[in-house]
């Protein structure tokens, strides 16, 4: 009976973070993405990918708190899910607005650096999700795994100074999700020189 509701939720939890793509999917299909769909597809696909990482420092203080310990086993799936939007942000950029041309790149990034920012963001959960393969896991160790997936600290960073650079005098949204993100790492600050430390 454990197995058959663990196997439900994982399902539920699937379909539910799937459900983003499949709107922004249907809105492609009807027409509704705006005056500029490349610039909501590259907007929507950002702000989940946000999404999706601060759910997934939450899992850590929310199993806690909530003493749902099995909440922890979830996070790898919503990193991948989080690099999932995170890649398709970085495709519709690639291929809507710079139209896979070289030469607009470079110019995109001497004239915007955040998107430079945006990119380290990248690299940073590419290697994080590369490296949560069972059989990577296995190879390093539990305990070098874990050091190196501090690096989504890093990540938390770039992300955010890239949406509030973007943002520019509209910066509402970026300020309240640096704040949560700011809140969540002291959070996790506090147990760790509290002596008592969270799941990493």
């Amino acid at each position: 009976m454990a197995a058959r509701a663990k196997g439900f939720l994982w399902h539920g939890v699937f379909w539910g973070c799937s459900m983003p793509a499949v709107i922004l999917l249907m809105n492609i299909f009807t027409g509704n993405l705006g005056a500029d769909p490349a610039k909501t597809l590259s907007l929507e696909t950002g702000i989940w990918a946000l999404n999706f990482l601060l759910l997934c420092l939450c899992m850590s203080p929310f199993s806690k708190y909530l003493r749902m310990p099995r909440l922890v086993s979830y996070r790898r799936q919503l990193g991948l899910w989080c690099y999932f939007y995170v890649c398709l942000h970085v495709l519709v950029f690639v291929s809507l607005l710079i139209e896979f041309n070289i030469a607009n790149l470079g110019k995109e990034l001497a004239e915007r650096p955040y998107i430079l920012v945006g990119f380290m963001g990248w690299v940073g959960l590419s290697i994080m999700a590369v490296t949560s393969l069972p059989r990577l896991i296995r190879w390093m160790g539990a305990k070098n795994w874990r050091r190196l997936h501090k690096i989504v600290f890093a990540v938390v960073v770039f992300a955010c100074v890239h949406y509030l650079w973007l943002s520019r005098s509209d910066i509402f949204s970026a300020l309240l999700y640096s704040l949560l993100f700011l809140g969540l790492i002291g959070m996790r600050l506090y147990y760790f020189y509290g002596g008592r430390r969270l799941v990493s």
